[in-house]
């Protein structure tokens, strides 16, 4: 038994005229008259009672037309899954994320995403940058939203957000009612920053623009959450420089600050590795590819 005499039954069945079916399926009438006999010698069963007026079905052919049809459905399901698998429209997107990432464009970026790709589930995972080559390499993860470098065989990035450092300071810090401030007065601070091995690209970023600005800073509390590092300058422990997304930690103790810094700047990066790209990883990597450019492209109107 073929799929396709599953179809040439139920055609016949529903038009009960061979001449009818044959024109509908692109055929002949005699080619489709010996490929139903033929069936029904499969089956050993008579499916229609055929006479020089009409053809009518017989009841073990009723019987048989409910269970071709649903033959038929899961087939044409089936093929439509393995289509949509197959451009990168079906199955789980497992995807590390650096937790200030949450707070800025990303959101957008996946919601868009999830309604470009409707059967994919986006699995999100909170994981610093440092923790990533081990997510990759034990197939945790099948794309990185990362503050680069990372350092992985096989990997490729794409720039996705450019935000520029704030100051995070205190309430009642004497720079806290400023606008905008330069980060040469926030030398004689303790600083409150990610571990570098947690978040090199951050940890390098602000200590490069620092630097710049003429001082390094010594005195540093290290701590792995953004939240706990919110909390920290909420309760006077010290200041920190963060990506400008952290605004939408909008606490009462806490001010955010326009540094007036070159290469202040932190770039947002999508990773993943060459070597295991799944269809939906790649589907989803020429999506974010086509959401940066239009985001630019909406950016360069604007200005």
């Amino acid at each position: 038994m073929e799929l396709r005499h599953l179809r040439y039954f139920v055609t016949v069945a529903e038009e009960l005229n061979f001449s009818k079916a044959a024109l509908r399926l692109g055929m002949s009438q005699p080619p489709l008259s010996s490929q139903i006999k033929q069936f029904e010698r499969e089956l050993g069963l008579q499916l229609f009672d055929r006479s020089t007026s009409r053809v009518t079905l017989t009841e073990p052919g009723r019987t048989i037309l409910f269970s071709a049809r649903q033959i038929l459905a899961d087939a044409d399901a089936l093929e439509r899954l393995a289509k949509q698998m197959k451009v990168g429209n079906y199955g789980v997107l497992r995807i590390g994320t650096v937790g200030s990432a949450l707070l800025g464009e990303l959101p957008e970026l996946i919601r868009e995403a999830g309604a470009a790709m409707p059967n994919v589930s986006f699995e999100i995972e909170e994981i610093e940058t440092g923790n990533q080559d081990a997510a990759f390499a034990n197939h945790r993860i099948d794309i990185g939203i990362v503050r680069m470098p990372l350092l992985i065989p096989g990997l490729k990035s794409l720039p996705l957000f450019d935000e520029p450092l704030v100051a995070v300071v205190g309430s009642t810090h004497a720079l806290a009612d400023r606008e905008q401030i330069d980060l040469s007065e926030l030398q004689d601070e303790q600083f409150i920053l990610f571990p570098r091995q947690l978040g090199v690209g951050l940890w390098d970023t602000v200590v490069n623009a620092c630097v710049a600005a003429g001082f390094q800073p010594i005195n540093v509390i290290e701590t792995q959450n953004i939240h706990t590092i919110v909390g920290m300058v909420a309760s006077g422990r010290g200041v920190s420089l963060l990506p400008d997304s952290v605004r939408s930690l909008a606490l009462p103790d806490v001010r955010y600050v326009r540094v007036n810094s070159p290469g202040a700047t932190s770039t947002l990066d999508l990773a993943w590795s060459t070597e295991r790209l799944s269809p939906t990883a790649r589907t989803f990597v020429e999506f974010a590819t086509d959401f940066v450019a239009r985001k630019k492209a909406g950016y360069s109107q604007t200005v």
